[in-house]
């Protein structure tokens, strides 16, 4: 009776251990401001994870005491936090000056000039505001090729910004006798 007992709680425990433990917490500069989107990775498997629009986060680990959560952002410095068995958490990034004059805006994350291959387009910070536009998707609608912006309700949140990569090609040979 007593192995089948301790068999049963060892089978929890095992249970346990695959669903792990919910970490969560808030992502904050210092001035105690929610930073979004923070870049989160699971240091033992390089799970990467993102918080809310409030810097929220919520995270399954599956050992609270070994676990280290490393949070990047841009503008921010990494940061690397050893759990030691909290589960809730405020994490405050640090800001850092970067000289951007190199820095380049991808789909997918940001490069150094020198680092991108391909077609790159610039739109100053100093003519969008010349256009006078109350919202960022205004001002970006027409000035580069091949951003597209749109919103299927006119609302802001329902806003899509799209960048293509590629262009339609068209070609006509002619034979000349």
């Amino acid at each position: 009776m007593i192995r089948k007992l301790v068999m049963a709680l060892l089978c929890c425990i095992g249970i346990a251990q695959v669903y792990g433990q919910t970490v969560s917490g808030t992502i904050l500069n210092e001035r105690s401001e929610a930073i979004p989107y923070v870049k989160i990775i699971q240091k033992s498997n390089n799970k990467p994870f993102l918080s809310d629009g409030k810097g929220f986060f919520q995270i399954q680990v599956s050992d609270l005491n070994t676990e280290i959560l490393v949070f990047s952002a841009m503008g921010y410095q990494k940061l690397e936090v050893p759990l030691m068995g909290k589960t809730n958490l405020t994490v405050v990034l640090l800001e850092v000056a970067q000289d951007t004059k190199d820095v380049v805006v991808v789909g997918y994350g940001t490069s150094k000039t020198k680092e991108l291959t391909g077609a790159t387009s610039k739109v100053k910070g100093e003519d969008l505001e010349k256009m006078n536009m109350t919202r960022m998707d205004q001002a970006l609608q027409g000035q580069v090729s091949g951003v597209t912006v749109s919103s299927n309700s006119g609302s802001p949140e329902d806003l899509q910004i799209f960048a293509s990569a590629v262009s339609p090609l068209s070609a006509t040979t002619t034979r000349s006798s």
